[in-house]
């Protein structure tokens, strides 16, 4: 049986509030995520803009991928500004914290 890989991006900005609270609680929750400062990497923001095309960059945009090994990750759900209850109960259902 293959392992599956699996990873937490979020795109966010140090001057966005809920960017702070959704690493807050993902901190809380000992849970590893790669940061990506769309305001402070140029690649990032041309990440994001390539994923949302001409919608608005609306902060943080939590990914959710998994995949055979770190090469062939596919995103399984994305948030887009959660409130906390929203990021979770993704957290829950994703597995990464218990119900």
């Amino acid at each position: 049986m293959a392992t599956i890989v699996r990873d937490i991006i979020v795109y966010g900005a140090e001057w966005c509030g809920d960017c702070e609270r959704s690493k807050r609680i993902l901190k809380q929750h000992g849970i590893s995520y790669i940061l990506k400062d769309v305001d402070a990497d140029p690649a990032a923001d041309l990440e994001l803009r390539a994923l949302i095309g001409t919608g608005n960059r609306s902060l943080p945009r939590i990914l959710f991928r998994s995949g055979i090994d770190t090469e062939h990750m596919e995103i399984v759900n994305t948030l887009i500004e959660p409130d906390d209850n929203s990021l979770l109960r993704e957290l829950r259902l994703r597995e990464w914290i218990k119900a």
